[in-house]
């Protein structure tokens, strides 16, 4: 039975909320997320996940995942697109939907549920669109209990799960599929060297792929139950704080078990586009003089408060509004508006020595050692 639906379009704006909150800064576009479900309830539908713990041992299942920077980069106009050889318009068939068909015919075989790769208002909200257009599962679980730039990051990468046989497509009518791949870290390159094809035209434009296929007993051993509902349950608490009249900040990083380390204006975003990711830093000055800065490789991954690292991956770092808590992904976030900045402690499966070597800030090349937050001061 299910575990979550989504039943109003209310639900939907707190799964999304929630979903935003938790991908630290990236994990796909909230627009995107909710243009993919929203017609859905408006028909009448319920979109809804099973529990992780009830799935079949031996049914398949797979990741949908969207992937590439997030930076924001104008558009090519039709004429361009053209002139580079792209089609005068995009598909109208979701390119997740195209990439689970493919690997489905690949494999010869049906495909029993979805699951996504990492939390964010993206990359669960447009699997779970896919999920229901193909008449299958989606798992309550993720692999990261957060949003993450590589793949490899997640858990179930980190357990030697080849990612391949996999399948990419994007809104241009691209489709490839991967058969074999000789490690984890040439698949990552090879999905980010796509997306910056992809990208290229219209960063709104998704490159898809469907990868890591499993069967139920190796999910439930390596995936993180329960996290679409959290999600839900997190922008529930935002909206109750706000109809209250309560903190909603504060009510948020209750919710998460997390606290508030600053609240400032948001004076400047530096950033730049580079190898399918989004590098930059955040810079945070509050009223009492304090400053924070806050590195971003997509997701965010390193606070600093008056120059002085604090706070660090594989932990949430969330940048909200500082009144409503209304979350901004990387993208989006404006420069001139009151922030609030959360963090939360990552769940046991990312705090493990293996796991702090893949999210930790030594693996982005910064000489400082993973910062939890109950010993930050």
């Amino acid at each position: 039975m299910p575990t979550g639906a989504l039943t109003s379009a209310e639900d939907l704006e707190d799964f999304i909320r929630g979903l935003t909150v938790l991908g630290t800064g990236g994990g796909g576009r909230p627009d995107a997320g909710r243009a993919a479900l929203l017609p859905l309830i408006e028909q009448g539908g319920q979109p809804c996940w099973r529990p992780l713990e009830g799935i079949g041992d031996d049914d398949l299942f797979c990741s949908l995942s969207g992937l590439g920077s997030i930076a924001p980069v104008p558009p090519m106009s039709e004429e361009e697109r053209v002139a580079a050889g792209y089609p005068r318009q995009m598909q109208a068939e979701p390119p997740m939907l195209r990439a689970l068909k493919a690997l489905e015919a690949h494999l010869g075989r049906k495909i029993a549920g979805i699951y996504p790769i990492e939390l964010g208002a993206g990359n669960s909200p447009m699997p779970l669109a896919a999920a229901m257009a193909a008449g299958i599962d989606m798992v309550d679980c993720d692999c990261a209990g957060r949003a993450i730039p590589e793949m490899s990051q997640s858990t179930i990468a980190r357990s030697g799960i080849p990612f391949a046989p996999a399948v990419y497509a994007d809104h241009w009518g691209m489709l490839m599929t991967v058969s074999d791949c000789n490690s984890m870290l040439l698949g990552e390159r090879l999905g980010k060297a796509i997306s910056t094809v992809t990208k290229a035209a219209d960063m709104k434009a998704q490159l898809a792929r469907a990868a890591f296929v499993v069967d139920g007993r190796t999910l439930k051993r390596h995936a993180l139950s329960g996290g679409l509902s959290q999600a839900l349950q997190l922008g529930r608490a935002i909206s109750a704080a706000r109809r209250a009249g309560t903190d909603a900040t504060d009510a948020a990083a209750a919710a998460m078990g997390g606290r508030v380390v600053h609240r400032g204006r948001l004076v400047r975003k530096s950033w730049e586009s580079r190898e399918g990711y989004m590098f930059g830093d955040l810079y945070i000055d509050a009223a009492d003089g304090s400053k924070a800065r806050i590195w971003l490789k997509n997701e965010n991954h390193i606070v600093w408060i008056d120059d002085v690292p604090r706070y660090t991956s594989p932990d949430l770092i969330c940048v909200v509004q500082a009144h409503t808590a209304e979350p901004y992904t990387n993208t989006t976030l404006p420069e001139g508006i009151d922030v609030a900045v959360i963090v939360a402690p990552a769940p046991p499966q990312l705090r493990t020595p293996e796991a702090i070597a893949a999210l930790g800030p030594r693996h982005y090349g910064f000489d400082l050692d993973y910062l939890p937050l109950e010993i930050a001061q």
